[in-house]
């Protein structure tokens, strides 16, 4: 007998995904990642000298960023699963895990390059949060540095949405996600289906959206300059008509300004 979906085992995210995120979900987004911060590294002259990556995932980015600069990287990620899923990667490009929540950063030395990738500042869920996370940030920069991150905005679609990704023949990763405009929430459910399994596996997430203004408010708030507004997807520039993810680029002023 085949035990359908609607029977399927639920567990605490990021545990099982973290087994398979590299192959279906991870590479696919980091490659889009890459793309659009090197676009932007050009555009404003970033040339870091040390790096932290916020929601650091399986340090698929900050391994790329230790590598790339040749410069010591930290990989920030409140989920131990994750990190332990990317720790074999990281410990070869030199990246130094920590597990740790950014709203309560503390690095163990200042750098001048913060990014965060893949809506990590989305899973914060109230704007009290996100001004403890843009406040600690700054406090971990050196003068003149640079903070990078991506959003999900208001500019999405009710849904919902079925995201398929798959490795080989063998898992299948499927991604629904509904939003919630009134209360500007979404909700993704998170199916991994593994072939020879009875059932799958499910994990739900939720996350906040937050408008670029209030955004970039608050990191005005916390000492930051908003340097530029991106679409993620064409990495062109924009302003407050936002697409549905955007970057954003905020820089910590310097003794002399910028």
């Amino acid at each position: 007998m085949v035990v359908r979906d609607i029977a399927a085992v639920r567990v605490r995210r990021y545990t099982a995904l973290s087994t398979v995120y590299d192959a279906t979900i991870g590479r696919r987004f980091f490659r889009q990642a890459r793309r659009a911060f090197l676009h932007l590294a050009r555009r404003y002259g970033i040339a870091p000298s040390a790096a932290a990556d916020l929601g650091a995932g399986t340090g698929l980015f900050a391994a790329w960023l230790a590598r790339r600069y040749g410069i010591p990287v930290y990989a920030v990620e409140r989920s131990a699963p994750m990190l332990e899923a990317g720790a074999c990667r990281m410990l070869a490009a030199g990246v130094t895990p920590i597990l740790q929540d950014i709203r309560e950063l503390q690095l163990p030395r200042p750098v001048d390059l913060a990014v965060s990738n893949y809506d990590t500042i989305n899973h914060l869920l109230r704007p009290a949060d996100v001004k403890a996370a843009f406040g600690a940030i700054a406090r971990n920069l050196t003068p003149g540095g640079f903070f990078v991150f991506d959003v999900i905005t208001p500019a999405q679609a009710p849904g919902p949405v079925v995201l398929q990704f798959r490795s080989g023949r063998r898992v299948r990763v499927s991604q629904t996600v509904g939003y919630d405009p009134l209360r500007r929430i979404v909700r993704v459910t998170v199916r991994i289906h593994a072939r020879g399994r009875q059932c799958a596996v499910t994990e739900r997430h939720v996350e906040r959206v937050y408008s670029l203004p209030a955004l970039a408010r608050w990191l005005n708030e916390a000492g930051f300059r908003l340097r530029g507004l991106f679409d993620a997807a064409t990495v062109r520039h924009v302003r407050y008509a936002s697409p549905s993810r955007a970057i954003l680029v905020a820089q910590r002023p310097g003794p002399r300004g910028f």
